[in-house]
C-alpha cells in the first residue's frame, strides 16, 4: 500500500498542485529529451512572469524585493 505524504508549499493553491506533479514526473522522464523540455517551458515561463511579478512587488512598495 502505498501512502501519500503531505508537502506544504507556500504560495501554492490546492488546484496547482496536480500541475506540479506533472512538472514533476516531466522531469524525472527517462528519455531525456522529456526533461531539457520541460526546463525550457520553465525559463520561457519564469522569463514571461518576471517583468509582472517584478511590477507587483513594486506597486506595493517594496522595490527590488526579488
Amino acid at each position: 500500500m502505498k501512502h501519500k505524504s503531505h508537502c506544504h508549499m507556500i504560495g501554492l493553491e490546492p488546484e496547482e498542485i496536480d500541475w506540479v506533479r506533472l512538472l514533476v514526473d516531466l522531469l524525472r522522464s527517462p528519455d531525456p529529451l522529456i526533461p531539457e523540455l520541460a526546463r525550457q517551458a520553465l525559463e520561457y515561463v519564469h522569463s514571461v512572469a518576471e517583468p509582472s511579478v517584478q511590477h507587483a512587488v513594486q506597486a506595493a512598495g517594496a522595490p527590488n524585493a526579488l
